[in-house]
């Protein structure tokens, strides 16, 4: 079977340098490619930082509310002051 394109794949093959252009252009992709998914982990971490942070919060606050329930409860127990 013949390749339908032989003119081009001689045309590159003998040209110096295109190889290295090549890697040059995939090592940008690479490069752009892995700092755009390192910046989504830190934004996604950051996040997950956050809500746990926030759920923290929420149940001192609830455990406050607790405590604060108890301690009024116990003083109405107690008999006025005199």
């Amino acid at each position: 079977m013949r390749a339908r394109f032989p003119k081009i794949g001689k045309q590159i093959s003998n040209r110096p340098g295109i190889a290295l252009i090549g890697i040059i252009v995939m090592l940008f992709f690479f490069t752009s490619l892995g700092a755009s998914l390192l910046g989504l982990v830190y934004s996604r971490l950051t996040s997950v930082v956050l809500e746990a942070d926030r759920l923290k919060a929420e149940y001192l606050a609830e455990a406050g509310m607790a405590k604060a329930r108890l301690v009024f409860s116990c003083l109405a127990l107690l008999p006025p002051p005199a």
